[in-house]
């Protein structure tokens, strides 16, 4: 959990979307949701976009700068596929998978739905029957059952309606100065969002250690650079947020002038800010960890900050005695600080009053939740909507990952997979070790500090052995979805206080998550249980499918931890340069002809790959598939084979041309299809599998390869 979990932030412009949203009338209960397909009707465009060009979907035809012709996206709804299908000489990836995009596409799917959503709408039933089933009592239980229910009693939030953020809106509505704008952003109880959030982290210069990080607040467009230049993402966002405001300030009895004025208002205020916000792509280059590691004092953050009045919440909520305080971003600081005047005070209301009715519209009543899924569809593409149970548990999960990740653990882990798990890492450790012995681009004093990183590696497979208590945790007072917010808030900046100048706590991935991670400020490797199901795992898979499966998981996390982001961390997750300048050299040469090969793909016409933000993700595939690779050369009867296979139907997907738009602008993971055909394409046991010759389309010249590790 961290500071910022429990204010329903504007982070990024698709906010509470769920990924798989079947049809209320086709899974009303838990039992029939095992025999619901995915949905998908033919979203009628529910707020069309002006684009300056229309976008169009590639031929197979379209000439690429490397690597022959480009590959269609066949995750693609509504796309015309030039052929029904390709081999895998021309596109591994639809050959490996098209019997199941096909069969998953003819019955469609809200905005896209992947193998992430396969295994997480499994592992929601699972949670789902854990809180319909009081079968003992658990604090644990208790406070996840109790908000499970009020999430899923609609007769009640419909009786209740809007009053829980009217509240909110009057005391916006009737600040009258500056000082009553300070007063409300540092609330009674729990403070306020506003421009800006203190967010506490492991420092980056020391890991063992806290800082209190000053972040700035979330736009609606998400991506700064939008304030910049209007993407067709920009515009499609615009136009959903601008009807979903207007909409709920309708409910609130606002009239159309007014509605226009705040509109108005909340585009001058980000405007004004959002130069000075990083953009996405600024967030993926090699040195933003060296940009944002700014520490300060608390008296130069008062001066640094002006009248705006962080240090006076700071103090209010006992934050101020942190050792360490960090401004990530020290012109979006100043620019708050320049701002924040009299002068300014209206649009600052109107901002506010705006910023509330979209971060709140799931939390409301009906009304407010049918806007909600009406903008979900206009910028993803999608129609339908999630039944009560499945909207109930993606909502725990959020407010409530600890305590819901010890019911899940308790249910679902055991000790036999987890040691499987342990199994496979040591493995995939023991090669990454050969490997940095003896990588030849490496001098032998950065291969040292490199091994005594991996020897150092955190592993954290399918549970803690001892689960984390929240007794102290108290929703018992809570009447509707808000006052949880609140009451977690208020527990958070509690507990914050409490630990802010000790020693770090390093929480696991809640056990139920469908995913995997490497943690740069402590060296780990994270995986949880949820993703220990389905095509990633099985205990009863071959060799080679486990390899295929969760071994590829496994090594992507790991390489992490030298990908161009980890490389700047050492073996205890402080950021510290390990590296000689001719080895930094040599690398950032070797993760360039990566970014530069993602940037020649296209992806629609005029939208091409950005290798800048995918080049991480893309290192961390390739690096993975180079130790499976390793390792399967000690199998004598290897089955190449099923391994390719298995790893290509880990990034099955299919989606709307809408949500692909999202993918390919904002996720720093290459798109599916790239995830598969790029990575294979760099090793020879592929081209000897399948026979690629050159003149085919998964044919690169050896030249061209891009390998990092």
């Amino acid at each position: 959990m961290n500071f910022l979990n429990f204010k329903i932030k504007l982070l990024m412009a698709v906010v509470c979307l769920l990924s798989f949203l079947p049809v209320q009338s086709q899974a009303t209960s838990i039992n029939d949701v095992k025999n619901t397909p995915v949905i998908l009707e033919k979203a009628e465009e529910v707020l069309p976009v002006e684009e300056e060009e229309p976008q169009k979907y590639i031929g197979v035809t379209t000439p690429l700068a490397a690597g022959g012709n480009p590959w269609l996206d066949v995750s693609v709804i509504d796309k015309k596929h030039d052929r029904k299908s390709f081999s895998a000489k021309d596109n591994y990836y639809s050959a490996s998978n098209d019997y199941w995009l096909g069969d998953v596409a003819s019955y469609g799917i809200s905005s896209k739905y992947d193998m992430f959503d396969d295994v997480n709408s499994n592992v929601d039933v699972k949670l789902a029957q854990l809180l319909e089933e009081r079968v003992v009592f658990s604090h644990d239980l208790d406070i996840c059952q109790k908000v499970y229910n009020m999430v899923k009693n609609w007769n009640r939030r419909d009786k209740i309606g809007l009053a829980p953020l009217q509240s909110d809106i009057d005391a916006i509505e009737s600040i009258q100065t500056l000082a009553d704008m300070d007063q409300y952003l540092i609330g009674v109880e729990v403070p306020a969002s506003g421009l800006m959030e203190p967010d506490l982290q492991p420092d980056l210069n020391n890991s063992g250690e806290y800082a209190l990080n000053i972040l700035p607040m979330g736009l609606t467009l998400g991506d700064s650079a939008e304030y910049t230049k209007l993407t067709a993402l920009g515009k499609r966002t615009k136009k959903a947020n601008d009807a979903a405001i207007e909409k709920m300030m309708r409910l609130f009895k606002y009239d159309k002038e007014a509605v226009q004025k705040k509109l108005a208002a909340m585009y001058r205020l980000e405007y004004a800010l959002a130069g000075k916000i990083h953009t996405n792509e600024e967030m993926s280059k090699a040195d933003y960890f060296k940009r944002i590691n700014n520490p300060v004092t608390l008296d130069q953050l008062r001066e640094l900050a002006g009248r705006y009045p962080i240090v006076a919440l700071l103090e209010k909520y006992d934050l101020a005695k942190a050792n360490h305080l960090i401004v990530p971003n020290m012109e979006y600081l100043k620019a708050v600080a320049a701002y924040y005047n009299e002068a300014n005070l209206q649009d600052m209301k109107d901002t506010l009053v705006a910023y509330r009715m979209l971060e709140n519209l799931e939390l409301l009543n009906s009304a407010a939740n049918d806007i909600a899924m009406e903008r979900n569809m206009a910028i993803q593409g999608f129609k339908g909507n999630a039944p009560d149970w499945f909207r109930a548990v993606e909502y725990v999960k959020r407010a409530l990952p600890g305590p819901l990740s010890n019911l899940y653990a308790e249910a679902y882990c055991n000790e036999a997979m987890k040691k499987d798990i342990e199994g496979i890492i040591g493995d995939v450790c023991g090669y990454y070790k050969t490997m940095l012995e003896n990588e030849p681009f490496l001098s032998e004093p950065v291969k040292m500090e490199a091994i005594r990183k991996l020897d150092n590696i955190v592993v954290r497979a399918c549970m803690p052995d001892k689960p984390k208590k929240w007794n102290s945790i108290k929703l018992n007072k809570c009447k509707n979805l808000l006052d949880v917010n609140k009451a977690l808030l208020k527990w958070e900046i509690a507990d914050i206080a409490q630990k802010i100048n000790g020693p770090v706590e390093r929480d696991w991935t809640p056990s139920y998550t469908v995913n995997a991670n490497y943690q740069l400020t402590d060296n780990s490797i994270n995986i949880p249980a949820g993703i220990l199901n389905g095509v990633f795992y099985q205990n009863d898979f071959t060799y080679e499918e486990k390899l295929g499966g969760i071994g590829m998981i496994i090594a992507h996390e790991i390489t992490h931890g030298f990908d161009t982001n980890g490389s700047q961390f050492n073996e205890n997750g402080d950021m510290k340069n390990w590296w000689t300048p001719e080895d930094k050299v040599a690398f950032d040469q070797k993760a360039q002809k990566v970014i530069d090969y993602y940037n020649s793909i296209t992806v629609y016409d005029g939208l091409n790959c950005n290798g800048e933000l995918n080049k991480a993700e893309a290192i961390a595939d390739m690096g993975a598939m180079k130790c499976m690779l390793s390792m399967a050369k000690k199998k004598s009867d290897f089955d190449y084979d099923k391994f390719f296979k298995q790893y290509a139907s880990l990034w099955r997907a299919v989606y709307t041309k809408e949500y692909g738009d999202v993918l390919a602008r904002t996720d720093a993971h290459p798109l599916p299809y790239l995830r598969v055909n790029v990575c294979v394409q760099q090793f020879d046991e592929f081209y000897a599998t399948y026979n690629i010759k050159e003149g085919d389309k998964m044919f690169l010249p050896q030249s061209e390869r891009i390998l990092v590790w």
